[in-house]
């Protein structure tokens, strides 16, 4: 084996061992990133701005912390069903919570800086929807987690 073949699997080794004690208690270092994330958002947003746009703001926290939660659910499935095509379910999820995150995320930055949404002849934010679908998201996630072999023997 050559050096860098064996870098490459060094890393990846290191990502995977990385990966799966942040699974095995994922909930506090995701509470702090969340936290600061939420203290600058209040702390750093002007008083004319959050006084219009309080609610888009809040709401778009709320499908931050969704998302979060969602991201976390997935990285378990991926682990723990380790060999099973399950474990794709984690990623596709992962994929579908990331583009409502993005969505809804460019949207309400839209009607905040221009008035108008993302997509033309639409007079509504979809925020709304993609809180919903990241909803759904993470109800799929847990069902999935469920579905685990190990999981029932507990």
């Amino acid at each position: 084996m050559t050096a860098p073949e064996e870098q490459t699997e060094v890393g990846a080794t290191d990502l995977k061992s990385r990966i799966t004690r942040f699974t095995a208690d994922p909930w506090p270092a995701t509470t702090l990133v969340l936290t600061v994330i939420g203290l600058a958002i209040v702390l750093l947003t002007p008083v004319e701005i959050w006084r219009v746009w309080v609610y888009a703001i809040l709401g778009l926290y709320l499908l931050l912390i969704m998302s979060a939660a969602g991201f976390v659910i997935s990285l378990i499935v991926w682990v723990q069903h380790a060999g099973s095509r399950l474990r794709y379910g984690g990623v596709t999820n992962l994929i579908v919570i990331a583009t409502c995150l993005f969505i809804g995320t460019l949207d309400t930055f839209s009607w905040m800086l221009v008035g108008v949404s993302i997509l033309p002849g639409y007079s509504g934010s979809l925020l709304g929807m993609a809180t919903t679908i990241v909803l759904f998201c993470i109800y799929s996630l847990w069902a999935l987690q469920k579905m685990h072999p190990e999981q029932r023997k507990q």
